[in-house]
């Protein structure tokens, strides 16, 4: 339900916003990458995968 409510946020607000984070895993994930910058996060959730 979260994305669906940020989709039609998107969709109906007018903004001209490229990004929209949803669900809580992701706005975690954006929270750490905000804190860490781009290319630490990068980095981290590469090793992670490895």
């Amino acid at each position: 339900m979260a994305i669906a409510k940020v989709i039609y946020q998107a969709a109906t607000e007018g903004k001209d916003q490229l990004r929209y984070v949803a669900g809580e895993d992701a706005i975690e994930l954006y929270k750490e990458r905000t804190e860490q910058g781009a290319e630490q996060h990068y980095q981290r959730i590469k090793s992670m995968l490895n």
